[in-house]
C-alpha cells in the first residue's frame, strides 16, 4: 500500500484532473466544436489511448534496467516451470497433487519427498555438478508427518516410490515445518500467534508421527536428508522491488535473532530425529539466507532468493542444493553416480 501522503496526493490530483478535463475537454467537445469534428477528435483520442495501453507494458518491460527484468523473471510465484513434465507423467500418471517432474526417464536415484517446500529444491539439484548423472524425481505433495488426511494418497505414493524403487539412494524431506507454542499448539510460523486449527496434534504427537514415517522409510544404502526450517518473511518478495512509480515497500532483510526465534525449537527436534533414523542427515537451511547477524532474501546483485512468500527462486534453489550436496556422504554420491546415467 502506498504511503498515506501518496494516497491523499492521488485523490487531490484526481479531482484536479477531473476538473481540467471537464473544463478543457468535455465542455469544448459538447458546446464549442462542431459534432463532426468532435467525433473525429474523440476517435483519434481513443486510438491514442489504446496505443498507449498496448505499448506501456512493452516499454515498461524493455526500458527497465537489466537487473530489474532478471529479478522479475525469477519471481514466478505459482507459475513455476518445475511443477510437472511429460517424463514424470508417463511413468507415474496424472493423479498427483501439484508436482510430477523428473529430469530424465527411468527409475529415480533421488526423490524429493514432502510438499512444495521439497519441490523447490528440484532445479538446484538437477543442475548441481555432484548430481549430474542422477535421475531426480519430485512427485506429489505430502506433509512429511502424514497428519493431513487430504494428502494421504500422495503420502502413500511418495512412500511407495522410495520403498519399492531399488535405485533410490537419496530421499530429501522438505516442508513448511509447523511451529508450536509452549503449550504444544500450532502457531503461525512468522508471528507466533495461534492459528486456531484445533484438529492439529500436539507437538509431541506431530514429531512422533514424523519419526515413525521416516523410520519406516529407512533401509540400507538410503540416505534421508531432513531439511530444516528456513526463515520466513510473511510477505511476498515482490514487495522488495519498486513498481512503476512506487518505491519498494520492504527491504527483504530479517535480523538473525528473529529467524532463530522462529526456527530454533524445530531445528533441535528435527536434528534429534535425523540422528535416530538410519541414514538420516539434518541440513540446516539458514546458511542459504543468513550470516551471524542478518538474513537477506536478495543476493548482493539484488536478485530474489525467493519466488513468492516463501519458496526458493531458481537462485535460492541452487544455493540450497549446494548446501545439501555438501552434506552428503561420499558413499552416497558414489552410489548415485554408480546408478546414474549420463544426461541425454
Amino acid at each position: 500500500l502506498p504511503p498515506r501522503s501518496w494516497r491523499i496526493g492521488a485523490i487531490v490530483l484526481a479531482v484536479l484532473l477531473s476538473w481540467l478535463t471537464w473544463r478543457l475537454v468535455e465542455n469544448p467537445l459538447r458546446f464549442r466544436i462542431a459534432p463532426r469534428r468532435a467525433v473525429t477528435a474523440l476517435v483519434v483520442s481513443a486510438l491514442a489511448l489504446a496505443a498507449t495501453a498496448l505499448l506501456a507494458p512493452y516499454l515498461h518491460a524493455t526500458l527497465r534496467p537489466t537487473n530489474e527484468r532478471a529479478a522479475e523473471a525469477l519471481m514466478t510465484g505459482a507459475d513455476w516451470a518445475h511443477s510437472h513434465n511429460a517424463i514424470c507423467e508417463a511413468r507415474y500418471g496424472t493423479g498427483y497433487r501439484n508436482f510430477c517432474v523428473q529430469n530424465r526417464s527411468g527409475p529415480p536415484d533421488v526423490v524429493l519427498s514432502g510438499t512444495s517446500f521439497a519441490n523447490h529444491f528440484y532445479p538446484g539439484l538437477v543442475r548441481h555438478a555432484a548430481l549430474a548423472n542422477a535421475t531426480i524425481l519430485s512427485y506429489g505433495s505430502c506433509e512429511p508427518s502424514g497428519i493431513y488426511p487430504g494428502l494421504s494418497a500422495d503420502c502413500a505414493a511418495q512412500a511407495a516410490i522410495i520403498r519399492d524403487t531399488s535405485s533410490v539412494r537419496l530421499a530429501i524431506i522438505g516442508t513448511l515445518w509447523p511451529r508450536f507454542d509452549a503449550s504444544g499448539r500450532m502457531v503461525d510460523n512468522v508471528t507466533g500467534s495461534r492459528t486456531g486449527y484445533e484438529a492439529h496434534p500436539t507437538v509431541t504427537t506431530y514429531f512422533d508421527a514424523l519419526e515413525q514415517r521416516l523410520q519406516a522409510m529407512a533401509r540400507p544404502k538410503l540416505t534421508i536428508v531432513i531439511t530444516g526450517p528456513k526463515p520466513e518473511t510473511g510477505y511476498d518478495v515482490a514487495d522488495c522491488y519498486p513498481r512503476f512509480i512506487l518505491a519498494a515497500a520492504r527491504d527483504c532483510q530479517q535480523p538473525r535473532a528473529v529467524a532463530d526465534a522462529q526456527t530454533d525449537a524445530i531445528r533441535r527436534r528435527l536434528a534429534e530425529i535425523a540422528a535416530r533414523v538410519p541414514g538420516g542427515i539434518f541440513v540446516d537451511q539458514h546458511p542459504v539466507l543468513c550470516d551471524a547477524t542478518l538474513c537477506r532474501f536478495k543476493t548482493p546483485a539484488k536478485l530474489p532468493l525467493l519466488r513468492d512468500t516463501g519458496h526458493y527462486s531458481e537462485i535460492g534453489s541452487a544455493r540450497a542444493a549446494a548446501l545439501i550436496a555438501a552434506a552428503l556422504p561420499a558413499a552416497t554420491l558414489s552410489e548415485i553416480a554408480k546408478h546414474g546415467r549420463p544426461t541425454h
